[in-house]
């Protein structure tokens, strides 16, 4: 409750000012540029590294698959090594695109 008295009014605005200087103090020190960079940063490191692993567990199944075709049928390690080739440059392409948007 809001008081009418002067010297309760005085030391209410006081403690809001007080108040707000404090939120100021955080807010400024979230805001440093360093400290967004680091953010920003760890963030793109952590998504990276998620697609990088993401994409090699994909083109090693991939491959595993294709080398034991290939024993089977010639044939197939052609299009074994065309789909690798195929998830690999999708992967690379998605990884740019996910950086691009991050720095945007």
């Amino acid at each position: 409750m809001t008081s009418t008295k002067p010297d309760e009014i005085r030391s209410e605005i006081e403690a809001t000012r007080a108040q707000l200087g404090q939120d100021l103090d955080v807010l400024s020190d979230r805001l440093r540029p360093h400290k967004v960079a680091g953010r920003t940063a760890q963030g793109v490191k952590t998504k990276v590294a998620g697609a990088g692993t993401a994409g090699r567990t994909k083109a090693t199944s991939l491959a595993m698959v294709g080398r034991d075709r290939a024993r089977e049928n010639p044939r197939i390690a052609g299009s074994a090594a065309g789909g690798a080739a195929a998830l690999g440059v999708l992967t690379a392409v998605v990884a740019r695109r996910r950086h691009r948007r991050g720095h945007n």
